[in-house]
């Protein structure tokens, strides 16, 4: 799937979703009641359908990340304005990986079916919480221009994996679907401490 189409997926999924009457008072909530949740689930299928994920501590427990954004801690000496738009920014980040993570696992057949729900589900609750932060601080872009494509973020994971199997940390034959499916699991991993830091934010607003 191409870029673009990716991109247009992405645009679509987020302005249809329900945040435009979502208020401040309730992303708090909707992190820690649906998209942690949602990420748990999406995390445990993968594990299940991927044991050459789930039986390596390194590709299990990785030291690669992708999606998360290094911004200025949140805390009580800022503006409410400012916390927000630092949770934007590192929501931000998983709005297009979610998006490639979903329509790659949809393509898998019957198996993957409920790994894809919960990946979309994962998505959803992600825009929801982005959208409800955008519709309620003026001057955000709908989605910051310094995203990376899939083929960047296929080839960070490709050269990660490489980098194990030169050490001799991991057996694997690199395919084009592990690749992806690798990638997919470090976007899930990655948000897992994404999803502290936006919570740690939502404290001050």
């Amino acid at each position: 799937m191409t870029y673009n189409v990716l991109l247009g997926a992405m645009i679509i999924t987020v302005l249809g979703s329900v945040a435009s009457t979502t208020h401040l008072s309730s992303i708090n909530v909707i992190v820690k009641a649906l998209l942690q949740p949602n990420r748990i689930n999406a995390t445990k299928q993968m594990l299940n359908l991927y044991p050459w994920i789930r039986n390596n501590w390194d590709l299990k427990e990785p030291e690669f990340y992708i999606g998360q954004k290094i911004t200025p801690l949140c805390s009580g000496n800022k503006t409410r304005e400012r916390n927000l738009f630092t949770a934007y920014e590192k929501l931000s980040g998983f709005v297009l990986p979610l998006t490639m993570a979903y329509t790659y696992e949809e393509t898998k057949g019957n198996q993957h079916y409920r790994l894809a729900k919960d990946l979309k589900d994962t998505s959803w609750w992600l825009n929801n919480t982005y959208m409800a932060i955008y519709h309620n601080v003026s001057g955000l872009p709908l989605l910051p221009p310094d995203q990376k494509t899939e083929a960047e973020l296929d080839e960070y994971t490709r050269v990660f994996l490489q980098a194990l199997v030169n050490d001799k940390r991991v057996s694997l034959t690199i395919t084009d679907d592990v690749v992806k499916t690798y990638r997919n699991y470090t976007i899930l991993y990655t948000l897992k401490d994404v999803i502290r830091e936006v919570l740690s934010c939502f404290q001050f607003i």
